[in-house]
C-alpha cells in the first residue's frame, strides 16, 4: 500500500507506520509524535448481539517506539461513528502478548475502554513502550442494540514517536 500523503515529505520511513494498508490517517500530534489513525476489522454484528470476540491486531506500528496517547473508537464502513443508542463498545482490551500483567499468567493489558471510550494519555517524560515483533490482540465485546445486522470496525487513534527519533530522548516507560 502506498504511504499517505501526510507522511510523503517526513524524514521518518512512510512505511514505518502503513501496516498492511490499514493506517486511516497520519498526522503531525506534536512533541515529535505522529498521531497515527488504524482500523481493526469489520466486525460482522449480530442483531442484539453481546458476544465476546478477540481479534489479532496486526494494525499497528511497524519499528519500536513510544505510545503517548491512544484513543478508540467504532465506526461505520464511511468512517461515521455510531450512537451509543444503536451500537456501543461495551469493552474493549488491547493485550500485549509479548508481556505479562501484573495479574500473571494474563499477557499484559495496556488499554481497556468502554462505552466512554476512554483516551489514554501519559504525561511528559512517560509513555508506553512499544516493540514491533511483540503481538497484540483485542478482545471485545460490541452491542448491537438494533434488529439489523450492522457491519463495522474498531478504530483507534495512537500517539506514537519513533525510537530512534530526537523526539524519543528521555521517554520513560
Amino acid at each position: 500500500a502506498a504511504a499517505p500523503p501526510a507522511l510523503a515529505g517526513d524524514a521518518d520511513r512512510p512505511t514505518a507506520f502503513a501496516a498492511a494498508g490499514k493506517v486511516v490517517s497520519v498526522r503531525d500530534a506534536g512533541n515529535g509524535a505522529k498521531r497515527l489513525t488504524y482500523r481493526v476489522g469489520p466486525f460482522n454484528i449480530k442483531p442484539g448481539q453481546n458476544e465476546i470476540g478477540f481479534e489479532p491486531i496486526v494494525e499497528r506500528p511497524q519499528v519500536n517506539g513510544w505510545i503517548t496517547r491512544m484513543r478508540p473508537d467504532l465506526v461505520y464502513p464511511n468512517g461515521t461513528v455510531p450512537s451509543v443508542d444503536v451500537i456501543h463498545l461495551h469493552h474493549g482490551v488491547w493485550l500485549n502478548l509479548g508481556r505479562q500483567d501484573a495479574t500473571s499468567p494474563l499477557p499484559e493489558r495496556f488499554l481497556a475502554a468502554g462505552e466512554e471510550k476512554t483516551v489514554i494519555r501519559f504525561p511528559k517524560p512517560y509513555a508506553y513502550p512499544y516493540k514491533a515483533s511483540e503481538p497484540w490482540l483485542l478482545n471485545h465485546m460490541i452491542h448491537n442494540l438494533t434488529p439489523v445486522p450492522t457491519r463495522l470496525y474498531m478504530e483507534y487513534e495512537l500517539d506514537f514517536i519513533p525510537a530512534r527519533s530526537r523526539a524519543a530522548r528521555g521517554l520513560r516507560p
